[in-house]
């Protein structure tokens, strides 16, 4: 199904809740994925949203959701605020509706205040394709379309083939190459359905200049070159900013994996040594600077071992030590200092040492203002230049 045929499907299905019909027979596969009873049923009164945002708007990547959340009756229900603007505004079209980004507006706001989620992907997504993107060009799927009052993770069964049929394939059709999901659910949906997994980045894969240590991230392969990345994170699973966006653009669109970069050593073998690496609390930003240092001199490393002497890591190129790094330079907020990182002109083997925090910000000790002083006639303040701001003549 191309996203053109979604919309017409999904004009339909509004129509038909719009005058408490039965939806058409092509969603029931969809509906039987989810099988939540009570408080964590469907609201059958509230209208479905099978996307936002703008399907022809030619995206070059979409987010992803598990589920639209709670319904607000004054918005969602039939004769809420979404329902009479999609008739009045939109002569019935669902995707007309969607179209127009209508999270972000004066009438959702005014009532909820800014859509955090929705801001979250407005702002992920910007840094993703380095445009101030409109509201109506963030596009979002949420894979099960149906509001819940609360959500039960155990009762979502997902087909692969429904998944494929009303997310994927509509997605690829819009001309997008990536989709993006955040949190665990997404991280633990791709497992389950055993899609080919093409690359992971942070623990457990190769490391990537992240600035927060325990953000990782999956890749895996969709139909039609479809990439779908997964962020999971311990905390909240709020998107990365700009700067790290950016960055971990580059890292993704090296190709799955990194294969198009021309690299000094194996991913396996980078994999890990990033594993050995984090085991010295080295951050994966350091992991990265490192490992990029490397690169840049072309160090053919293809072994690491423990050193003679002490906790840390010696790096090998055909036997030899090439790199050392001990852990007690493993946690640094600056570069390395000019002459001690990883360069052709080292003399025997490159030492990479790895400041702390304390060592690379060198401690500035205010100094206090020296006293002006007091007018021995009148006792106010003296002036900078040492004369009596009341002009008693002193």
């Amino acid at each position: 199904m191309n996203h053109t045929e979604l919309a017409d499907l999904w004009n339909s299905a509004h129509t038909a809740w719009a005058e408490d019909q039965a939806p058409p027979a092509a969603l029931d596969r969809l509906r039987a994925c989810y099988t939540g009873t009570g408080k964590f049923g469907v609201d059958k009164l509230a209208m479905a949203e099978p996307w936002t945002g703008d399907l022809n708007a030619k995206p070059v990547a979409v987010t992803l959701s598990i589920h639209p959340g709670v319904a607000d009756p004054a918005f969602h229900h039939r004769s809420g605020a979404w329902a009479n603007t999609i008739q009045d505004q939109h002569a019935g079209s669902y995707a007309g509706w969607a179209a127009r980004g209508p999270y972000f507006g004066d009438v959702w706001e005014s009532a909820h205040g800014a859509n955090a989620h929705a801001g979250h992907h407005l702002r992920f997504l910007s840094a993703w394709s380095g445009v101030d993107l409109s509201p109506s060009k963030v596009v979002d799927f949420p894979v099960f379309p149906w509001h819940t009052a609360d959500w039960n993770s155990s009762a979502f069964q997902l087909d692969p083939a429904v998944l494929q049929e009303f997310v994927l394939e509509p997605i690829v059709s819009t001309g997008a190459k990536w989709a993006f999901g955040f949190g665990k659910d997404w991280w633990e949906l791709i497992e389950a359905l055993d899609l080919p997994i093409l690359d992971q980045l942070g623990d457990g894969g190769r490391p990537y200049p992240t600035q927060v240590d325990h953000r990782r991230w999956l890749v895996a392969e969709g139909p039609g070159g479809l990439r779908i990345a997964a962020m999971r994170l311990d905390s909240m699973p709020i998107p990365p900013k700009q700067e790290e966006t950016e960055d971990l653009r580059k890292v993704l669109e090296s190709g799955p994996a990194g294969e198009n970069l021309q690299r000094s050593m194996s991913l396996e073998f980078e994999t890990d040594l990033s594993a050995r690496l984090r085991e010295l609390d080295m951050s994966y930003m350091n992991i990265s600077r490192l490992l990029q240092a490397i690169d840049e001199v072309d160090l053919e490393i293809s072994a690491w071992q423990a050193p003679a002497a002490g906790d840390g890591v010696d790096l090998t190129t055909r036997g030899d030590i090439a790199v050392s790094v001990r852990s007690e330079w493993a946690d640094f907020a600056m570069e390395a200092p000019s002459g001690t990182s990883v360069s052709p002109e080292t003399d025997g083997a490159h030492r990479l040492p790895l400041p702390t925090a304390a060592a690379a910000r060198p401690k500035t000790v205010k100094k206090e203002p020296k006293p002006l002083g007091l007018c021995t006639d009148c006792f106010n303040i003296l002036n900078p230049d040492g004369t009596c701001p009341m002009e008693c003549g002193t």
